[in-house]
């Protein structure tokens, strides 16, 4: 029976070969595997253990659906496949383990709960840190024990969830014990008893894949189901078949890592592509450790829509289409732009505090400064100190100007201010109100009282 694993830190390639003899262990599943792997494999069975996500797309629900709908066997538990597998257990996917029947209960939500970052295949993915779903097992297993109580189990899951996930690890662990009071020999207790255990969630939950897998291999050859999952082919799958499937043909769109190889070698703006990759990377940190709000997802994809002129069902999907996205990730894209809105109202202050230094950086501070000197003095040829409302003949010619020059205001002006950075309404009009009488011719009168340095400004490029 062809078998195909999708296998990387949750156990060693040697064990599940042994475990499966036969078997087409392949690496980590991403974007496009699991399609790849039916049309070059044609297996009967597949079992996803490990998967890859955030820096490479995720392995998609629609390939298991297409390779279910085939007719072949799906099996997920461990990590990656624990998450599929519970999200797709009503397709017909065979969840297996712990960890998948967590968070097909709902116990588990977060997929930060099995991630990991790890070494290389050449280096056997060795893990660089331990996944949550290892530190509840070892957890539990200290209360059982009779080490902890529920309260300090429960203080200290909470400590390693405000982690980062590369940076956890059973010394972070240990030292957050000590750190919120744990006596020494509880910590102590605690230390030994990960030592001799070695609680892995995750190795257990893999070999129980293999098991399950083997089962099946072992039982009576079974008749294609009756009831496989009805697969409808949609424009995103046509476009993963196209970027991905085996029959993509030269010059079509390419996959991935070409992109990304294509990109750190050389385009014009490559570096703030890079800067940009780092500040998302920053952002997704920063916010799961300040505990940001849940995102209005309605909210959230509105404002990306109106912000792109995709306000057309049409638009967005051809839009989507020329990007590669499917409608989950659309709706992800919304949600990042959300979070660093958010993070930018929480950080406004230190926010602010960079931007001269980003000028400098970018060698724009002298351009800058001579542009807000030459708004100062033309104002001050109008006789104009601190602009008021009050300064401008219609206010709402002004709001047309800042429009047409900076784009429309979507949703409400109150809102717009905000997330531009200013502390007040009044902060925000004075400004608008002092950028619009700039860019107005002054009179001659007015010229001759200010003196011949004073032009009107113009806008920086931004």
């Amino acid at each position: 029976m062809k078998t195909v694993v999708f296998l990387g830190p949750s156990l060693p390639l040697a064990e599940a070969r042994h475990a499966l003899a036969g078997a087409v262990v392949l690496p980590p599943a991403a974007m496009g595997d699991v399609l790849r792997a039916v049309q070059r494999h044609r297996p009967e069975v597949i079992a996803i253990i490990d998967g890859l996500f955030e820096q490479t797309p995720a392995v998609w629900h629609k390939e298991i659906l297409h390779a279910m709908a085939q007719g072949v066997v799906v099996f997920g538990g461990g990590s990656m496949g624990a998450l599929r597998a519970a999200e797709l257990v009503a397709f017909g996917m065979r969840g297996v383990g712990r960890t998948y029947e967590d968070f097909a209960a709902g116990r588990l939500e977060d997929d930060d709960e099995v991630a990991v970052t790890h070494l290389s295949a050449e280096e056997g993915y060795r893990s660089l840190c331990e996944p949550m779903v290892n530190l509840r097992y070892g957890l539990a297993l200290a209360r059982d024990a009779g080490l902890l109580d529920a309260d300090a189990e429960q203080a200290l899951i909470a400590a390693m969830k405000q982690m980062h996930y590369p940076e956890r690890s059973w010394p972070a662990l240990l030292n957050r014990a000590a750190a919120i009071g744990l006596p020494a020999q509880q910590v102590q207790g605690l230390a030994a008893l990960v030592r001799s255990r070695q609680p892995d969630r995750k190795s257990e939950d893999a070999r129980a894949v293999l098991e399950a897998v083997a089962a099946y291999q072992a039982g009576p050859r079974q008749s294609p189901c009756a009831a496989l999952p009805v697969f409808e082919p949609t424009v995103f799958w046509d476009h993963l078949v196209a970027d991905h499937g085996e029959t993509a043909l030269p010059g079509q769109p390419l996959v991935h890592e070409h992109l990304v190889d294509y990109v750190r070698f050389g385009i014009p703006g490559r570096e703030k592509v890079m800067d940009e990759a780092l500040c998302r990377v920053l952002a997704q940190r920063v916010g799961r450790q300040l505990g940001l709000p849940p995102v209005d997802d309605d909210a959230a994809l509105g404002r990306f829509r109106r912000e792109r002129g995709l306000l057309r069902p049409a638009a967005l999907q051809a839009w989507m289409r020329s990007q590669g996205l499917d409608p989950q990730q659309c709706l992800e894209l919304a949600r990042d732009e959300e979070r660093e809105r958010s993070l930018h109202w929480r950080l406004q202050e230190e926010v602010t505090r960079e931007i001269p230094r980003v000028l400098q950086r970018r060698g724009r501070m002298g351009e800058v400064a001579q542009a807000v000197q030459a708004q100062r003095s033309h104002l001050a040829a109008l006789g104009i100190r601190e602009p008021q409302q009050s300064d401008v003949a219609s206010l709402d010619a002004a709001l047309q100007w800042y429009d047409h020059t900076w784009g429309p205001v979507h949703g409400e002006l109150q809102q717009h201010i905000v997330e531009r950075g200013f502390g007040s309404p009044r902060q925000f009009m004075a400004e608008l109100v002092a950028r619009y009488l700039t860019t107005q011719p002054i009179t001659s009168q007015e010229q001759e009282a200010a003196g011949p340095e004073v032009t009107t400004a113009t806008e920086c490029a931004s």
